[in-house]
């Protein structure tokens, strides 16, 4: 394998991302359960609120164990998904609860408290976005970084090239194999990261082409104007010479 550790920093990039992420769901999700029960002891009395924290409160949990469910199944493509709607879906419900309390706070006085709780549960929901869109960025261009580099490498058919096997048969087959492929139709990709590569990979060969095309548009102009400098050199120069002797002698004095 061509660059192996190079793909292994992109896969363990990769990873702790994806672990970093998982331990700040974990702590906002303990950090607004304990929020959800304050909020629910407090409200009683208020039937309307009561009601309101508590559903919020049961989907952020439903939500929140279907997520760590699904992390067993992080390399099916259909559960990639569901983690992130899920986590659209969380993001969603806290925000609500956040809004709820807020609209509370004007209702039923205030307390240092509650305005406590509700800034450290804000400040937990916004720490945990930008973290997420943050690593999930950056985990997004490692794995394209990982991919791309296994596409341009091709490392299975480079390191097949460099030996072969059974004498002279194997030799004969290598060889076969090499011309084979020259006339053979490449497959067409069918992961969507895959199918991204190559389209990135063909607006970048255009627009190699076409700053070659310019750079030779350039240098072409440049050689033109280089002769013609040394044109207009040429005939002053002789042009100069010329007179010189076609001036006649002076004349002689008596």
């Amino acid at each position: 394998m061509l660059l192996k550790r190079t793909r292994a920093i992109c896969h363990d990039f990769i990873e702790g991302a994806n672990r970093i992420i998982l331990v700040t769901s974990i702590v906002a999700q303990a950090v607004f359960l304990g929020y959800y029960g304050y909020l629910i002891y407090q409200n009683v009395d208020h039937l309307f609120y009561l009601i309101g924290y508590s559903v919020m409160a049961g989907l952020s949990l439903a939500a929140f164990i279907v997520y760590l469910v699904s992390q067993g199944n992080k390399r099916k493509e259909k559960f990639k998904d569901a983690r992130l709607y899920l986590k659209l879906a969380s993001y969603l419900v806290h925000g609500v609860t956040l809004v709820f309390s807020t609209i509370e706070l004007t209702q039923y006085g205030r307390s240092d408290l509650k305005i406590l709780l509700l800034a450290i549960s804000f400040l937990t929901l916004s720490l945990q976005i930008i973290l997420h869109l943050v690593f999930a960025y950056l985990r997004k261009y490692a794995r394209l970084f990982s991919k791309a580099i296994r596409l341009d490498t091709n490392a299975d058919k480079i390191a097949g090239a460099k030996t072969f096997k059974g004498g002279l048969a194997g030799f004969v087959d290598l060889a076969a194999t090499k011309i084979a492929s020259k006339y053979e139709a490449p497959e067409a990709p069918t992961d969507k990261d895959e199918i991204y590569l190559e389209e990135r990979a063909r607006v970048h060969s255009q627009r190699v082409a076409e700053k070659k095309e310019e750079s030779e548009d350039t240098s072409e102009e440049n050689i033109e104007s280089l002769k013609r400098h040394w044109q207009v050199i040429k005939e002053n120069l002789f042009k100069k010479k010329t007179d010189k002797k076609a001036l006649p002698p002076p004349p002689e004095d008596e």
